[in-house]
């Protein structure tokens, strides 16, 4: 520190007034007023002779941090506290300490200029960067944005998984019932062949349906294929179960079939009678095969489907499973 520093620093009102020229706020008289106390506190400390620490508050320092010390053009301390800034777990205590020694490094660089003996120089190495609150502005906005977009992601993907575990759930449900065999046991078929004992329950279950009214065609497609699956799986089972085919198909399946003394039964496809079902007894076969309004643009597209094309004609007994010929 040199003596004309000594001197401004020992006169209040030369202090104030080159504290005013260095900080460019002519019309903030408070922000000088507070500096320049800080820098009579650091004086003394310093027994008058040079400037030392002093711990001293500023709300400004805490809340901006690095940025603060940029807005006041102290460059050296505000890479400093930017790279401590960035340290995991202690970004709270590196702004309480930026909040403790803020005003300290303004004193300092206030210091350094003053011992120029030039308030041109003093002008020109105080003042304030005013571009540093439009950015430190726009990245904070964009930082909000980031982070509700993120939040918005992972309430998404949480609710997507939440349906997706509960159709997962339904689905495996819907399976076991379907695929379930318990308490095998030995029982031949009408042709003196063995079969598996089919738990009963496989029979009593019940579909929960939607309104077809209220689907569209895809739906109505896509339901109607899962149906006729049902179907051959529930038909196929009996058969398993009992060594032959019932009288009737709501005895078999779950699913409301149409039945007719000459086609078998009709399974329904949006109001089309797309497909016939047929017991050929003498061979024990399931026939699927297509209905009357087989050449209507809805059986068409029904029959179009790869699971409908994988199902359609003669399955036949062979040991303990039907197979398609």
């Amino acid at each position: 520190m040199t003596e004309y520093s000594k001197k401004i620093f020992s006169d209040k009102v030369l202090l104030r007034e080159k504290m005013t020229i260095f900080l460019g706020d002519n019309s903030n008289l408070n922000c000088v007023e507070d500096y320049a106390r800080a820098a009579e506190l650091f004086f003394a400390t310093g027994l008058k002779n040079e400037l030392k620490f002093a711990p001293t508050w500023s709300w400004w320092a805490f809340l901006g941090g690095f940025w603060f010390l940029l807005y006041r053009k102290c460059y050296a301390p505000a890479v400093l506290f930017l790279f401590l800034s960035l340290l995991p777990l202690v970004n709270i205590l590196v702004l309480a300490v930026c909040g403790a020694c803020g005003k300290y490094f303004v004193v300092r660089r206030f210091e350094r200029f003053l011992d120029c003996e030039s308030d041109e120089l003093l002008a020109v190495g105080g003042g304030k960067n005013a571009w540093t609150i439009f950015v430190f502005a726009i990245l904070s906005v964009l930082t909000a944005l980031i982070l509700a977009f993120g939040a918005f992601s992972l309430n998404l993907n949480y609710n997507s998984n939440l349906d997706f575990n509960s159709n997962l759930k339904a689905s495996d449900e819907e399976s076991k019932a379907i695929s379930q065999v318990k308490n095998v046991e030995i029982q031949e078929d009408d042709f003196g062949g063995v079969l598996p004992q089919i738990d009963p329950s496989v029979f009593e279950r019940k579909i929960t349906r939607k309104d077809p009214a209220k689907m569209n065609r895809a739906e109505a497609l896509a339901e109607s294929s899962n149906d006729l699956n049902t179907v051959i799986t529930e038909l196929e089972a009996y058969y398993l179960q009992h060594g032959k085919f019932g009288a009737n198909f709501a005895a078999m399946s779950s699913v409301p079939l149409a039945e007719d003394k000459e086609s078998g039964a009709i399974l329904p496809v949006k109001g089309k009678k797309c497909v016939e079902f047929k017991f050929d007894r003498a061979k024990a076969a399931l026939v699927i095969k297509k209905g009357a309004d087989a050449g209507d643009e809805i059986c068409e597209e029904f029959y179009a489907l790869n699971a409908v094309k994988a199902v359609m004609g003669e399955r036949v007994m062979a040991g303990a499973e039907f197979r398609k010929e």
